[in-house]
């Protein structure tokens, strides 16, 4: 059976390994609806925990998406390490 699209996962770090604050999560929900409103794609999943954050996003076009995505990590988390995997 054919799916259309693949899966990107966005990985972000934050200094230490506790939990999620809430400043993490509201960043998190932030990115998320950016990816929703400039339709990079259909989020998947989301988690965080000890020093990690994920969203796995579904995408058509991994190149286009992986671009909106650094874009999209620039303008609501600048200072956020992350990896597009």
């Amino acid at each position: 059976m054919m799916h259309d699209g693949t899966t990107l996962r966005l990985v972000i770090r934050w200094p230490g390994d506790d939990f999620a604050s809430r400043q993490d999560i509201e960043t998190r929900d932030k990115i998320q609806i950016l990816i929703s409103e400039r339709k990079v794609g259909k989020i998947i999943s989301a988690g965080t925990g000890m020093g990690w954050m994920d969203i796995v996003v579904k995408v058509r076009d991994k190149q286009a998406a992986r671009s909106s995505i650094s874009r999209i990590m620039h303008a609501a988390a600048p200072t956020r390490k992350f990896a597009i995997e």
